[in-house]
């Protein structure tokens, strides 16, 4: 709505004091993921600095790393001298997938609060997606190509690799949508269509992470003649 009255214009006013010279001022100047993905079911790394911009020793205080999704974690930080600072490697594990605002938070009791959180907004996955391409299937589990990598990758047990893992024949690949997933494993894979080789480079181009595992089907003329061909790109990596 418009703004009509002063009383409208200045609830969108924020004042900052930053003329005083302050012997406390602790505060959180950066909150960082180190992990490129948000997973849930596994711990995801952030790093957050807290400076002491005061002139005084700041004392220890607790810092807080906390989720709208009701994950949370804290950490005790010790004494911080005038002037500098710490960064904390603070691991938060998201219980559930959606989007999330991530909240960093101080204990501290000092001149200036503003500075006192810091956020970050991300999006929860259920699990890094991977496909993998079986070259040799088999009616047995236990003796397909994919085998021991698909449980590699994603093994049972109660902890989550942080991997949700697909896996196709060579057939079931040509029609499979490659945008939907992060990485792509061909394995024992004998030879490709043109048109899903160039569907291929168009999503390595994209950033798709794409990893050939080569074994005794594979057609070796095919990938180092047709290859350069239908996707040159590909067979420049």
């Amino acid at each position: 709505r418009a703004c009509n009255s002063a009383e409208d214009r200045l609830l969108r006013v924020v004042f900052c004091d930053a003329g005083r010279d302050l012997a406390e001022d602790l505060g959180i100047s950066n909150l960082q993921a180190v992990e490129p993905n948000l997973v849930s079911g596994v711990a995801t790394r952030f790093n957050v600095t807290v400076t002491n911009h005061g002139r005084a020793e700041a004392p220890a205080v607790t810092l807080t790393l906390s989720s709208s999704l009701g994950d949370a974690i804290t950490r005790e930080l010790g004494p911080l001298p005038p002037g500098e600072s710490t960064t904390a490697l603070v691991p938060l594990q998201f219980g559930n997938p959606g989007s999330v605002l991530l909240t960093a938070s101080l204990a501290a009791r000092d001149a200036v609060d503003f500075n006192n959180q810091r956020f970050l907004a991300g999006e929860v996955a259920t699990g890094l997606p991977v496909l993998v391409v079986d070259g040799e299937p088999d009616l047995d589990p236990q003796r397909a190509e994919s085998f021991y990598l698909r449980y590699a990758l994603a093994p049972p047990g109660e902890r989550a690799s942080g991997l949700r893992v697909t896996v196709v024949d060579e057939q079931e690949f040509a029609t499979t949508a490659l945008g939907e997933y992060r990485v792509l494993f061909l394995c024992n894979v004998f030879r490709l269509p043109p048109e899903t080789l160039a569907a291929m480079q168009t999503w390595v181009t994209r950033g798709g992470v794409l990893i050939f595992a080569p074994g005794d089907l594979v057609d070796g003329a095919f990938w180092s003649g047709e290859l350069a061909t239908a996707a040159p790109e590909l067979a420049l990596v």
